[in-house]
Order: C-alpha cells, then structure tokens, then sequence
C-alpha cells in the first residue's frame, strides 16, 4: 500500500470516527430530551401535562431522532438528512425555551401587561437569530463529514428551516394560549392550522428533493418581483406581529379579530412565496452534465 493510499485511508477512518461522534451527539440529545420530559411530566403529576409538552416531544424528540438519526444514519446514511434531524432539533428546544421564558415574564410582573406582550416575541427572536446562523451550522455538518455543500443541499436546507420556523410559530401559539384553545377558541385553532399546513408545505417541498439527490441537475435564478415580494414579507410580519399581540390580549382573543389578521397574513404569504427571487431546481435526465451534486455519505 502506497503512501498515498495510506493518507487515504487514514482520512476515510477519521471522517468515519466524526460522522461517528456527529450521530452519537444528536442521539445522546434526543435521549437526554425524552427522559426530561418524562421526569416534568412526572414532576408536575398531571396527564393534563402532556398537552404543554406536546410540541417539544414533537419537534423536540421525535422528528430529529426519526430523521436525523433512524433515516440520517442507520437507514440511509444521508449527510443532508443528518442536518434536517439537527436543524428540527435545535428549532424546536429553543423555541420551546424561548416559550418557558416568555411564559413566566408575565408572572413575574402581573401589573405589566407590556412586558408579557413584549416577552411573548422572544420564540420569534430566538427563531430568527439562529436562522441567520443555519447555513454555517449545516455547512460545518457537512463539513465533519468531509462535504461540501451543493445547490440542491442548499435548497432542501432553506425549505426545511422554513418548515421548521412555522411549525415552532404554531407549537408557540399552542403552548401560550392552550386554555383558550381547550375552551373552543376556533380564531386562535385556525391560526394554529394555518401555521402547521405552511410548515408541512415547507417540508413536503424540502423532502421531495431529497429524494431526488443523486440526479443530475441543473441551477436556474429567477429574479422574481422584488417589490411584491417586499410588500408580501412586510405584510406577513406585521400581520404575524398582530397576531402575537392579539393572543397575548384577554379582551381580543375573538374569532372575528384572528381571521381579520389571518386573511391578511395568509396573501402576505402568498405573495411573497411567488414573487420573491429563488434559485429553482431543474433536474435532468440521467446521462445529461450533472452540476456538483453530491451523493448522500
């Protein structure tokens, strides 16, 4: 065996020996997770408990352990899928963090109904923040596993952190408004629906090229409409802030006052997923160039 073939070998072994590490944290973390949440629940005493913890055992336990890990690793040693279990992972206990901090503002300062409306945004932020770093997150998987990141991982990374952020949105509307929604709060339950079909889009979009990994394909920009894009976000936002505002307001949880800022959030939506700029997918035919697509590890 050459000197070279010995180098290689040696980098296969240690790329083997992260991937290794990479798989066993995100299994450790899943684990560490589901046996906090049954010490809560048995802590609180109550099967009325579970309802709280309900999104965090979701997108806190069981998406990131059945993608990241049972398809990411065992079943079809997928880097792409590795970083959808991680990024379901991170979204959705620090959400649920954010959730618990802005759910005992409030009751540390009962006379300021301010600051609860204020500490209700904290899911928002902290879902935002770490959204600014998720490319660098799933470049630096990539990365362990001696990766580059292709235009199609791109794509299916952004779908996913999108799918990720509404399913949070609505596990935080869920979570701070649950009595409301028990007492048949219909307004508050669409908005809730509304946020989980976005994320399930999102998802079914991000999975679909997933599955197409492997094919040879082709990037195309499209520049979009930038000002209806623009005003679709701005829409989107300001009605997503109404929203949190409403929820976190005794007197104005009715349904007319939910749909009245859900309509508007809904074309807000709309536009700006249709006009805004995307790189678009086009795949090809087998056999035709294939531009750096990469085969899952």
């Amino acid at each position: 065996m050459g000197t070279k073939d010995s180098e290689r070998l040696l980098k296969e072994i240690e790329t083997k020996l992260r991937i290794g590490k990479l798989d066993s944290g995100l299994l450790f973390l899943c684990s560490s997770l589901s046996f906090l949440f049954g010490l809560l629940q048995t802590l609180l005493a109550g099967v009325q408990t579970i309802t709280y913890f309900l999104p965090l055992l979701v997108f806190g336990w069981i998406l990131p352990f059945y993608l990241g890990y049972v398809k990411g690793a065992l079943l079809d040693n997928s880097v792409i899928e590795r970083s959808i279990g991680w990024i379901y992972l991170i979204f959705g206990n620090l959400m649920y963090l954010a959730n618990l901090i802005s759910h005992l503002i409030p009751r540390l300062f009962p006379e300021q109904p301010i600051i609860g409306i204020l500490a209700a945004f904290s899911p928002f932020i902290a879902g935002f923040l770490f959204g600014r770093w998720l490319t660098k997150f799933v470049g630096k998987i990539f990365e362990i596993c001696d990766k580059k990141l292709s235009e199609i991982e791109l794509k299916i990374t952004d779908s996913i952190a999108q799918s990720a952020i509404y399913f949070s949105v609505a596990g935080s509307f869920y979570v701070l408004n649950l009595p409301n929604i028990v007492s048949a709060d219909f307004g508050l339950t669409a908005v809730i629906l509304v946020f989980i079909f976005a994320g399930a889009m999102f998802y079914s979009a991000g999975s679909s090229y997933v599955k197409k990994i492997g094919r040879p394909y082709r990037v195309l920009e499209k520049a979009g409409k930038p000002k209806i894009a623009r005003f679709g976000r701005c829409l989107s936002i300001f009605s997503l802030i109404c929203m949190v505002i409403i929820a976190n307001t005794p007197n104005g949880r009715h349904f007319q006052t939910f749909i009245s800022v859900l309509l508007p959030f809904i074309v807000g939506f709309i536009f700006y997923t249709i006009f805004s700029a995307k790189t678009e997918i086009i795949f090809e035919k087998y056999g035709d160039t294939m531009e750096q697509n990469e085969e899952p590890f």
